[in-house]
């Protein structure tokens, strides 16, 4: 049995939201979803020429996908710069995080018990596992994860929960 504690901090957090973001900004699904978007906003730009003569079809339908991939690239930006005060928020109102929490996991689960309480799961429970330099997720389902800070990890135990 592996073991580790940690007091989460709001920086904890951000790290945490931060994986989260780049990892729903990343999926297989969202690329599919920025590329139709694209060529569809593309096309209905190409398309309007011929309603509104403005112009070669093909430099509209160019125009308006840089104008579009500029849109996205600034709300994701948005997002992001968002995220530290947006976690030092949630972080001030979930008073769960303000207690000391012990990790301990072996071939079967992994638990998490604080003083709130306590969970157990089996690995089987995880969709999926990401870390980065700063912190692991261990999602649950596409809504709902648990962190541990990588801080609090040896090297060992980091490979060893995101080799599962």
């Amino acid at each position: 049995m592996q073991k580790a504690s940690f007091d989460t901090s709001p920086e904890d957090l951000t790290a945490a939201y931060r994986l989260n973001l780049k990892a729903r900004l990343t999926a297989r699904r969202a690329r599919r979803n920025y590329f139709v978007s694209t060529v569809a906003i593309g096309m209905l730009a190409a398309v309007s020429t011929s309603i509104w003569p403005f112009g070669s079809p093909v430099f509209a339908a160019v125009i308006a996908m840089i104008y579009w991939l500029l849109f996205l690239a600034f709300v994701f930006a948005t997002a992001y710069l968002r995220l530290p005060r947006q976690s030092r928020a949630i972080y001030t109102q979930q008073k769960s995080l303000h207690v000391t929490t012990t990790v301990e996991w072996n071939d079967a689960g992994i638990a998490f018990t604080s003083a709130k309480g306590q969970t157990h799961f089996v690995w089987d429970d995880f969709t999926r596992i990401d870390a980065d330099e700063k912190v692991v997720l261990l999602w649950q389902s596409d809504a709902v994860m648990n962190f541990i800070p990588t801080r609090v990890l040896t090297p060992v135990q980091l490979g060893d929960i995101t080799g599962r």
